[in-house]
């Protein structure tokens, strides 16, 4: 029962309320804030607080950030055969996902009697395995992997590991992963994202976001053993550290713009330790008189900081490796990092990791850059980043057949086999000013696609961005262009990044789904042919039939596009030899033959309220598509193209021949760059 501050009995909890909660934050990967399950319980925060209170076993709240986590005693039995127990009797890699033992001794079916006698009694019956796998992950320490014997051992040499990199144990204390360490001076390590242990719990099957959620439920289960423990000596002391507030006890760093306040308000006000500032960013200069002061043009400041390629800019004469200007120290201040608060936060600073290929180019980890994209991403990267307090770690991953090293001191990346060493560069991802208002309005932040370049979004209108002839992206194309184009050649493609347009595209797609009754809604990359004047108009409004008007449209009068680019090279008109032709995504959805009367697609004949989505010329091999509502497309790519030409011959063939040597390893490939150039 939760009271109020009067005294009178206010809410007592609902089971099924309670039941729902569990699944809601196992579904969600294991934590939420409160803001985001109010949003899912539509209650108030006064009674969702009352429910975490009177459940308090089947909950945490985590302070100061207003995590919920899920607890649970449920636990599996280790024993092999066990007489009955208390506990689920399963192969702990089957609720992993798969056991490959030939010949396992433990259960393989969660849905025996005394399975479902144990979900019962602890009410969690109603979850799937999946929601059951990530409230096992988070409460029971068996289904960490083992730790390494070395490390383990007590005394003097306890923590020294001889395996190297090769050691498949965790290297952390084995009270900590029990959730039962009450050493606040612990020496072991007590964190779970430290680059070694994040490489062994990945190769577990467990994702970086899940062993994220595991490190904060043992962190607080080891801290509430640590408050319950200095309870039991009770001093002088700590009652008087009882009497301060939350905040006071966990100031955050004083080098960082407080999210609360950038989002809305900030309780504490001038007693809050951390910046208030209404950007995600401050740039500042040191002064004469020893105080920082705000610098002008910061906007600019932080958008040629964001791009990797740029060491300086103009804008105070900043020189960023050294974080000078002229001979005054220059300093950022940024909102916490992304990866270190909850999804629900907004505002957080998103960092990007890059590294600069042989052709000069800065590529985001992750993504393809010429080769083999890299198994580790920038979020990765920046787990690993923050777990490395010294900044000394050397982080190992693979691209392709490649193994490589990154050395955060020195911010290099090393290929093991050639020694051949690239620059590495952290830098956030470009929030204008204008974002930041439209991101406080709506309450979540502006969604784009992953491969777009993030230093390239305008407030409005688009920006096209080059697509490097060696990068997979522009391979890709080129293979779809050239299956109907053999007599051409593409001179450059560009990349149309309108987040406007992308945004209408992804609410037409919403829409459309909710007409389906939520089913995906078929979406296909077509080409699109145009007079190379409309190039400007399209990238910057969308496609539009009726600038076609006067053409004879046989399938309907909407806006067509082709799976063969040779259909759309026909109205691909310019008056040089350089033609412009769209590559663009379009949610054809359900379609049926067209018809040259038709402006709108016909209704369907089992359902007379719903129309079809597009026209085909041809129900059984459909290759024109033709869309008669202009948010069905979202114009992704624009070619250039030429015929080709006897000349062109010989360099296409030192071009492959080059390709091919660049496939076969990074010494060969700058051989043949030499001869080449």
């Amino acid at each position: 029962m939760c009271a109020s501050p009067s005294g009178k009995q206010r809410f007592m909890s609902d089971p099924s309320i309670t039941a729902f909660l569990v699944q809601l934050l196992c579904e969600q990967g294991g934590c939420l804030t409160v803001s985001a399950i109010q949003k899912y319980l539509r209650l108030p925060p006064a009674q969702i607080g009352c429910i975490l209170q009177e459940e308090s076993s089947s909950f945490v709240l985590l302070e100061p950030t207003s995590v919920v986590m899920p607890l649970s005693p449920v636990r599996l039995c280790t024993k092999e055969r066990c007489q009955g127990c208390q506990r689920l009797h399963i192969c702990r890699f089957v609720v992993l996902g798969k056991c490959l033992r030939k010949s396992c001794a433990f259960s393989h079916d969660i849905h025996s009697e005394a399975n479902k006698t144990v979900l019962k009694d602890n009410k969690i019956s109603h979850l799937d395995m999946k929601e059951l796998q990530v409230l096992l992950l988070l409460n029971d320490p068996s289904f960490l992997p083992e730790l390494c014997t070395d490390y383990k051992k007590p005394g003097k040499d306890g923590g020294l590991c001889t395996k190297g990199a090769g050691c498949k144990g965790l290297h952390i204390c084995a009270f900590f992963a029990k959730g039962r360490c009450q050493n606040a001076r612990c020496s072991r390590s007590h964190s779970l994202l430290e680059p070694d242990n994040l490489r062994v719990l990945q190769g577990w099957g467990l994702s970086t976001e899940m062993a994220q959620n595991i490190q904060l439920m043992r962190g607080n289960l080891c801290n509430a053993v640590q408050k319950q423990d200095k309870k039991q000596k009770v001093t002088v002391l700590q009652q008087k550290v009882s009497t301060v507030s939350p905040t006071m006890k966990d100031p955050g760093d004083p080098n960082e713009i407080c999210l609360y306040y950038i989002w809305k308000f900030c309780k504490n006000l001038n007693k809050c330790a951390q910046v208030h500032y209404h950007l995600p960013y401050r740039w500042q200069m040191l002064g004469p008189s020893a105080e920082w002061k705000d610098l002008t043009s910061m906007e600019e400041i932080e958008k040629d900081y964001s791009d990797p390629k740029n060491t300086s800019t103009k804008h105070h004469n900043i020189d960023f490796k050294n974080m000078t200007s002229s001979l005054n120290q220059v300093r950022r201040l940024s909102t916490a990092s992304s990866v270190a608060k909850p999804p629900d936060f907004i505002l957080t600073t998103e960092w990007l990791w890059y590294w600069k290929n042989e052709h000069e180019q800065w590529v985001e980890y992750g993504k393809h850059g010429g080769k083999e994209a890299a198994t580790l991403t920038s979020k990765d990267l920046e787990n690993a980043y923050l777990s490395d307090k010294d900044k000394k770690a050397v982080l190992n991953f693979e691209a392709g057949s490649q193994k490589y090293e990154i050395n955060f001191q020195d911010m290099l990346q090393r290929n093991l086999k050639y020694g051949t060493r690239k620059e590495v560069r952290r830098r956030p991802m470009f929030v204008s000013q204008e974002e930041v208002r439209r991101i406080k309005n709506s309450g979540k932040p502006q969604v784009i696609p992953s491969y777009w370049d993030k230093t390239a979004l305008p407030n409005v209108g688009y920006q096209l961005v080059n697509l490097h002839r060696h990068s997979s992206e522009f391979k890709d194309i080129e293979t779809e262009f050239e299956k109907t184009m053999s007599g051409y050649s593409i001179q450059t493609i560009k990349r149309i990044q309108n987040p406007s347009l992308w945004q209408v595209y992804q609410m037409q797609m919403e829409k459309m789904k909710k007409l389906n009754n939520q089913k995906d809604v078929l979406e296909k990359k077509l080409f699109h042919g145009t007079d190379t004047g409309h190039v400007p108009t399209i990238c910057l409004e969308n496609f539009e039939w009726r600038i076609y008007e006067g053409r004879v449209m046989v399938f309907g009068q909407g806006s067509y596009f082709s799976r063969d680019a040779s259909y759309s090279q026909q109205y691909c008109q310019c008056s040089s030899n350089l033609k412009s032709m769209f590559l663009a995504r379009v949610l054809v959805g359900d379609f049926v033959k067209g018809h040259v009367s038709f402006r709108r697609p016909p209704t369907k004949p089992n359902n007379p309220k719903q129309t079809y989505d597009s026209c085909v010329d041809s129900e059984q091999n459909p290759s024109v598509f033709v869309i008669f509502e202009k948010h069905q497309a979202y114009p992704d790519y624009v070619l250039e193209y030429t015929e080709k030409t006897t000349s062109d011959a010989p360099v296409q063939a030192w071009a492959n021949a080059a390709s091919k040597a660049q496939n076969q390893g990074e010494d060969s490939a700058n051989k043949w760059s030499c001869l080449i150039s």
